[in-house]
Order: structure tokens, then C-alpha cells, then sequence
């Protein structure tokens, strides 16, 4: 695989992709998180690496970090 997978960007919907990056991104993390050092990926830097992506969208998605942020992301859209 040698690129982002719409189906990614549609069943996530904290997944951005980055044009400038070719790479793809956590949003809550990229505009609440504190940019933990347990996960590098997909928060300090895109993942571009399209051959293991899905295990780290996985991995990130299912993560004790990630549903934190996520939370706060949500708290502001329902201000």
C-alpha cells in the first residue's frame, strides 16, 4: 500500500490527513493533546509509513490516551 485509504479518513473520524506531511494525524491530539511520549505516532508526527498505518490507527484508537483526549475534543463541541 502506497497511500492513505479513504476508508480510513470515513471510519475515523479523529483522523486528518496532511497534504504538506503525506501523512496522517490524530486531530484531538494535534489541538488538545500534551503530546505524550507513550505514542509518537500519529501525534508528534504523521504516519506515512501506508504499509503498518492501520496498526497504528488501531493501536492509537484503542489507547487510554487517545479516549482521554477524545473526551476533551467532544466536551468542546458540545459547548
Amino acid at each position: 500500500m502506497r497511500k492513505a485509504q479513504a476508508a480510513w479518513l470515513t471510519s475515523t473520524i479523529w483522523l486528518r490527513y496532511s497534504v504538506s506531511a503525506d501523512g496522517v494525524y490524530c486531530v484531538s491530539w494535534y489541538l488538545f493533546g500534551e503530546r505524550d511520549p507513550r505514542c509518537k505516532a500519529l501525534t508528534k508526527s504523521a504516519v506515512s509509513d501506508w504499509s503498518n498505518a492501520k496498526t497504528f490507527i488501531d493501536k492509537h484508537g484503542d489507547s487510554e490516551y487517545h479516549t482521554q483526549q477524545s473526551f476533551v475534543a467532544q466536551n468542546l463541541i458540545v459547548v
